[in-house]
């Protein structure tokens, strides 16, 4: 280890490093509060894992990350979408935060139980 590497993770900022990350920020959010990248922060959170460290909270252990709309529920947020604005598909994938593959999907359901009014 270099001396500028041991410099910069002196123990302060390792606990710092640990607070933060026990809080669920991410990795990214964490850097621009001590002022480094994202890539020095993932990088010793990896090493402090590695060696055991139990300051450091396990992977997937930060904030909870939604999951997506079942798919009965994307179909009616689509359909209502479409009735009040009649954008595009992929403007209406953009909006609800979906793939345009889900929309397609969906919006294949919706002509399928509606048949030609969905057209």
């Amino acid at each position: 280890m270099s001396d500028r590497a041991a410099y910069f993770w002196s123990d302060a900022a390792v606990d710092q490093l640990c607070r933060l990350k026990a809080t669920g920020l991410t990795s990214g959010a964490i850097a621009a509060e001590l002022g480094t990248s994202r890539n020095a922060v993932m990088g010793r959170i990896h090493r402090l894992r590695a060696a055991g460290d139990k300051r450091v909270p396990p992977a997937g252990a930060g904030a909870a990350v939604p999951k997506r709309p079942a798919k009965r529920a994307l179909v009616e947020r689509l359909a209502e979408l479409m009735a009040l604005r009649d954008p595009t598909l992929a403007s209406a994938a953009f909006q609800l935060g979906v793939s345009r593959k889900l929309i397609d999907a969906a919006w294949a359901q919706i002509v399928a139980d509606l048949g030609w009014q969905a057209s």
